[in-house]
């Protein structure tokens, strides 16, 4: 399994069992690994775009140093991202880098207490605690064995690529994230990567 597989795996899992009951759809997600410094993780409204419907597409990116964390700890931070997207889709969320009141009432809901590491007036450094016997706790305890990150490389913590070159002979180049599975609709052809 691929790691965008391994990914939406777990977007289908925490839908389901985890933002489904507490009443939000999850939007359609990418995921990308970035090496941008000390940054773990990121919601980035717009990453993409549907070429077929020219809807936004949001991307979660993670850091390859958290993807060799234990798994629960990379859910558990996906499910934190997750939030941040259901609340951008809503249109309530802060500005960028912030976390917004709306976001934290879905961070509650959903079974994540934010812990604020600067004021809350800024809201820019907030991590979060699983609260016991919440929505999340109760789905990470049953969570399918199928759900693993045994595609995620065991050199993560730092020799990523950030950008992968992707060719198509009909359509050009294009840059994105690696491990990608691109496809020009119109000539039905893949981008393949360098």
């Amino acid at each position: 399994m691929s790691f965008d597989q391994t990914f939406q795996s777990i977007i289908t899992y925490l839908d389901s069992d985890v933002f489904g009951p507490a009443g939000y759809r999850v939007p359609r997600l990418v995921s990308s690994i970035r090496n941008r410094g000390q940054k773990r993780a990121s919601c980035n409204a717009a990453g993409w775009i549907d070429r077929a419907t020219g809807a936004d597409i949001t991307e979660i990116a993670l850091g390859p140093a958290q993807l060799s964390e234990p798994p629960r700890d990379v859910i558990v931070t996906i499910a934190h991202e997750v939030a941040h997207a259901i609340d951008l889709a809503q249109g309530t969320a802060c500005a960028r880098g912030r976390h917004s009141a709306d976001w934290a009432k879905i961070m509650r809901r959903i079974g994540l207490d934010p812990v604020y590491h600067d004021s809350r007036s800024t809201r820019y450094n907030v991590g979060h605690d699983v609260i016991p016997n919440g929505l999340l706790d109760r789905a990470l305890a049953n969570i399918p064995p199928t759900t693993i990150f045994a595609t995620i490389p065991k050199s993560a913590a730092g020799s990523f690529k950030r950008k992968t070159r992707y060719e198509a002979p009909c359509c050009g180049v294009l840059y994105g994230a690696p491990g990608l599975h691109i496809r020009c609709e119109t000539h039905d052809a893949p981008f393949l990567s360098e």
